[in-house]
C-alpha cells in the first residue's frame, strides 16, 4: 500500500506486528477434539528505490502449541505439539503508470515440531497482484498465491480492495497479522479518537 502511493525516491517505510490467536476446543470428524494457540512476531521495510520501483524484505517469526485429546485417527497419539514456523520473504512493486500497481513477493517458511530438524520442513511460493487506483478511495485488483507445501502444491485466487466507503467505513483486505494472513475481507468501523472495530472472513 505505501509503495502504491508513489513515495518520493529514497523513502523507506517499516512496520512491525506482534499478535496472538486462539482457536478453541474443536471436535475431529473421526472422534476426538483438539485445541491449539499461536503467538507470533513479524517485521516489514520496504524502500522507494524510483518512482517506479519499490523493494522490500520481511522477517516473521510464529509459535504454536497444539493439544489434542482422544484423537483417534492418530491411534489416540497426538500427530504434533509444539510448531515452529519462521519465515522470511521479499516483496517488488513496480508501477508501470500512475494508477497501476503490480506487486511481486516470494517467500520460505519452515515448518518443523519442536526439536526437529528443518532440513525436510521448507514450504515456499509466492504472490503476484495486479491492483488499479479507481479513485483517492478506491483501489481494486485481482491476484494468486502459489505455495509449495510439505506434501502438497496450493493455489488461490483473491480480490484486493482498498475502499473507503466513507469517512468511517472501509471495506479491505485485513492485516498479514490476522490468523488467516492478508487473504479475505475486513470490514472496519471509525467511531473516532483513533479507534477501529471491524469483522472479516477468508475462506
Amino acid at each position: 500500500t505505501a509503495a502504491a502511493q508513489r513515495l518520493p525516491p529514497g523513502t523507506v517505510v517499516t512496520r512491525g506486528a506482534i499478535s496472538g490467536f486462539a482457536q478453541f476446543d474443536t471436535d475431529l470428524d473421526s472422534g476426538g477434539s483438539f485445541s491449539w494457540e499461536a503467538g507470533w512476531v513479524s517485521g516489514e521495510v520496504l524502500r522507494q528505490f524510483t518512482p517506479q520501483l519499490a523493494a522490500g524484505l520481511s522477517l516473521r517469526y510464529e509459535y504454536e502449541n497444539w493439544r489434542f485429546s482422544d484423537p483417534r485417527r492418530f491411534g489416540g497419539t497426538a500427530p504434533w505439539g509444539s510448531v515452529n514456523l519462521p519465515q522470511v520473504g521479499a516483496s517488488f512493486v513496480y508501477t508501470p503508470a500512475p494508477d497501476w500497481t503490480v506487486l511481486f513477493a516470494p517467500s520460505v517458511e519452515w515448518s518443523y515440531e519442536q526439536g526437529a530438524s528443518t532440513s525436510d520442513a521448507s514450504n515456499y511460493g509466492a504472490v503476484l497482484v495486479a491492483s488499479r487506483r479507481f479513485s483517492p478511495t478506491l483501489t481494486l485488483g485481482a491476484g494468486a498465491a502459489i505455495f509449495r507445501q510439505l506434501d502438497d502444491t496450493k493455489t488461490f485466487p483473491f480480490i484486493a480492495i482498498d475502499w473507503k466507503i466513507n469517512d468511517q467505513w472501509t471495506l479491505t483486505n485485513p492485516f498479514s497479522a490476522g490468523p488467516m494472513g492478508g487473504a479475505g475481507l475486513e470490514l472496519t468501523y471509525e467511531p473516532g479518537n483513533g479507534w477501529e472495530a471491524g469483522f472479516g472472513g477468508a475462506y
